[in-house]
């Protein structure tokens, strides 16, 4: 079960950090005079869908940091998960 718990967070954690990049790169494009016509309402629809997902991207970041797991420790159990996965194999 703790494991379980550890993987989320990693996989929560990855995932916000995906999306921040997402965000800040559409931002970034849309900032950008030079952008092409044919692709601004491709580019509006995506900011808008980012824009409307954010709230909850920050909601799941702030209750993800409230788990408090360091990442050492999510690593260390990964480790240690992968570790006794390979002696039962044995």
């Amino acid at each position: 079960m703790a494991v379980a718990a550890v993987i989320l967070a990693v996989l929560v954690a990855i995932f916000v950090e995906i999306f921040a990049l997402l965000y800040d790169s559409v931002k970034d494009v849309d900032a950008m005079a030079c952008s092409a016509p044919t692709f601004n309402p491709s580019l509006e629809t995506l900011k808008s869908k980012l824009d409307s997902l954010l709230p909850r991207i920050n909601e799941i970041r702030e209750l993800t940091g409230q788990l408090d797991l360091p990442k050492e420790d999510i690593w260390e159990m990964m480790k240690g998960e992968k570790l006794n996965g390979e002696c039962l194999k044995n």
